[in-house]
């Protein structure tokens, strides 16, 4: 189901990925469609690997989205809210790369 009824949008799904050690960042679209994709990913990873998503650390932000929106998703993933930027390996990722503060850690 995509959010836009409008029968000329592409209705692709679209979402990218980065995986890095045991973390994978997602990217995509703002869409049930790419919601209900993610979910699917999930949960085949889930039941192909026998292993668990641990949901309690995982996050949810939007860049550009509604809050009404990220709220649903936040609830339809059970995951939390989170903004950026954010720290990753040491990194503030959406951070100002101009901002001498955001190279401090080096």
């Amino acid at each position: 189901m995509s959010i836009n009824n409008n029968k000329n949008v592409n209705t692709d799904v679209a979402v990218s990925h980065l995986h890095y050690a045991d973390d994978t960042l997602l990217f995509g679209e703002v869409t049930m469609t790419n919601l209900w994709t993610i979910k699917t990913i999930l949960r085949c990873f889930e039941l192909a690997l026998g292993l668990r998503v641990n949901f309690a650390k995982s996050c949810l932000m939007g860049i550009h989205v509604e809050y009404f929106f990220l709220r649903m998703a936040e609830g339809f993933l059970h995951c939390m809210l989170s903004s950026l930027p954010f720290k990753y390996l040491g990194l503030a990722v959406g951070a100002n790369p101009r901002s001498a503060r955001t190279w401090e850690p080096f």
